[in-house]
């Protein structure tokens, strides 16, 4: 019985996401498997997420009816009272998180371009324009790099200044990635140097999905583990208490042999 809204949602999410892009039946048509296993984790997410959700819902409820808190101040209450249990499935929350951050790897898209003045490329959602291309020199080190500005839907999102670096101390080359991150992607931008024949600049772009995912959800682990570390409410209390009668106990004789005196 309580697994059939957890059915539900899994079956829906498992329909939905195929438009979006996550085709199961690449295992079978093509070597290229990760599609599959992401469609797999990404269903089996919406099976969890919401066998956790139902759990802390229907103890909130049951708290909502005798105190008439709202649900956040249930919840709460709930959480306090059994923080080992509800500390467990924040955890478990932020660990279906963190799998969905890395199924995200399955939709990664790469590119490596040689751009002049004003030539783009697309990757994933954004365009990538280049709008200018230099070289520098300091004391440290000698520097070229690149000025991109990066539209998505038409509109400029953001500009990356993707540099190689060439130190004169260790004679060593260091490249400084350029990038874009948003909850759904993380753009990695590389000056990769100049093109031998014609002396433009050659860019790779690295397009990773759901990396955020991975961070939020180790977030939502520690928070959970830290719930889970903290004793019960009705234990804190009745250790309060026992501090209490025990600090009583002490002053009575205290008090007692000062009204002797």
């Amino acid at each position: 019985k309580n697994f059939v809204l957890p059915g539900i949602v899994a079956l829906v999410v498992a329909i939905a996401i195929i438009p979006l892009g996550v085709h199961p039946w690449t295992i079978f048509t093509t070597d290229h498997e990760g599609a599959f296993y992401a469609w797999m984790t990404f269903s089996l997410a919406g099976f969890v997420i919401t066998a956790i959700f139902s759990e802390f819902l229907q103890g909130a409820k049951v708290i909502q009816r005798h105190t008439h808190q709202n649900l956040f101040a249930s919840v709460v209450q709930l959480t306090r009272r059994n923080t080992r249990r509800y500390g467990g499935y924040i955890v478990h929350f932020g660990i279906v998180l963190i799998f969905i951050g890395i199924s995200g790897q399955a939709f990664n898209q790469s590119i490596e371009r040689t751009m002049s003045y004003k030539q783009s490329f697309n990757l994933g959602p954004y365009r990538v324009e280049c709008l200018d291309y230099s070289q520098d020199s300091n004391p440290n080190y000698d520097t070229e790099f690149a000025m991109l500005n990066v539209y998505r839907g038409g509109h400029l999102v953001t500009k990356l200044a993707p540099e190689l670096r060439f130190y004169a101390a260790s004679q060593q080359p260091s490249t400084i990635v350029a990038n874009h991150s948003t909850i759904a992607w993380d753009l990695y931008v590389i000056y990769a140097g100049k093109d031998p024949s014609t002396g433009q600049p050659v860019i790779k772009a690295f397009l990773n999905p759901l990396v955020s995912w991975i961070w939020i959800g180790l977030l939502v682990t520690i928070f959970g583990t830290l719930i889970a570390l903290l004793p019960n409410l009705s234990a804190a209390i009745a250790s309060q208490r026992r501090v209490t009668a025990s600090t009583e106990e002490t002053a009575e004789p205290v008090a007692a042999g000062r009204a002797g005196d």
